[in-house]
């Protein structure tokens, strides 16, 4: 499969269930832009004026938001402000003709997603609505997998969950500055009871004796495969890596303990299952390479040495390189105005 053809069926994938509110001012682009939506979204409206999108979008719930730069009856800017003050977290993607380094600025500084420039072009279109609606996606299997945990381990375990519930719109308070703080890694984790290795292991002798000669070797070759991507950052050696994490994911996938790192481990495959590989990794080498690294010590002190004094001691540092890479590797662009891609 071709990258044109693989952005394609990944915006189908994961923006059928989606819904977009669109804000354009010029008519031409305003109609194109709406046929294109709605060949893959399962709701688009569509309104000329910047009042009008506040209004739908106070009463009704709309997953993403692509405005236009310039809008009749009021600023871009002050529309995307006035979103991000009632969904903090909801991307805007906004098109635009002109390359204006302090509008750029200024946009990127209120949390903007992305640019589509105009004149329209679906070639253009495709990756940039494919990345957000991934992201999107992204977050609500987060919460999704949150709800989920809590209801298995409060019907089958009666266990007294330490997580704080999600509010009714699934909004939680992140810092996008600092994704790696205690707290929103916090966020993303419920916790079991603390269990040894000895103890997790004891539990299941026969199906860790197995497991464990499975894991190491998948490790092995995780820490192959990433080398053969450090070295040759390629799609195919991408999806390769992917590939062995959703090997490893899928063996502990049985084992309800350690949902947590299986999560984590899920999450690093749909990263390296979803890179562009046209940008340049080299600098992110060092992070990458301590993945296999750390993936194998986890596994020889849980399942091979028994040392770890809690099963879950590991729980936060995978999530916390899952979302490092993903920060990096995707939404570089915020850091600096200058490396904001233009589709």
């Amino acid at each position: 499969m071709n990258k044109d053809r693989f952005e394609i069926e990944a915006l189908k994938e994961n923006a059928k269930r989606l819904k977009v509110l669109c804000v354009e001012n010029h008519a031409g682009t305003r109609l194109k832009l709406a046929r294109f939506l709605r060949e893959y979204f399962e709701v688009v409206f569509v309104t000329t004026y910047a009042d009008n999108a506040i209004k739908m979008f106070e009463n009704g719930h709309f997953d993403l938001i692509i405005a236009s730069a310039t809008l009749p009856d009021m600023r871009t800017t002050q529309l995307c402000k006035k979103i991000k003050n009632i969904a903090p977290k909801k991307p805007i993607i906004i098109v635009s003709k002109n390359k204006n380094a302090n509008e750029i600025i200024e946009l990127v500084n209120i949390g903007i997603s992305g640019f589509i420039t105009t004149p329209l072009d679906e070639r253009k279109i495709i990756p940039v609505l494919s990345r957000v609606a991934l992201e999107i996606n992204d977050l609500q299997m987060i919460y999704n997998f949150q709800d989920t945990i809590e209801q298995e381990l409060a019907g089958e375990y009666g266990l007294q969950m330490l997580l704080n519930e999600p509010t009714s719109d699934k909004e939680i308070d992140f810092d996008e500055n600092n994704l790696l703080d205690e707290n929103n890694i916090g966020l993303l984790l419920t916790q079991y009871e603390s269990m040894s290795a000895q103890q997790f292991v004891a539990n299941y002798p026969a199906e860790l004796t197995s497991t464990a000669e499975i894991l190491i070797s998948i490790c092995e070759d995780i820490d192959m495969y990433i080398n053969k991507f450090v070295h040759n950052p390629t799609q195919k050696n991408a999806q390769a890596v992917a590939n062995e994490f959703k090997r490893f994911s899928t063996v502990l996938d049985e084992i309800i303990e350690l949902s947590n790192i299986t999560f984590s481990i899920k999450k690093l495959s749909m990263i390296f299952e979803t890179l562009d590989c046209t940008k340049n990794y080299k600098e992110y080498y060092e992070i990458i390479m301590v993945l296999s690294d750390e993936l194998m010590s986890w596994c020889n002190n849980i399942f091979i040495n028994q040392t770890a004094t809690d099963i879950h001691y590991s729980d936060k540092s995978f999530l916390a390189d899952a979302l490092m890479l993903e920060n990096l590797f995707r939404r570089d662009a915020k850091i600096n105005y200058s490396k904001v891609e233009f589709f």
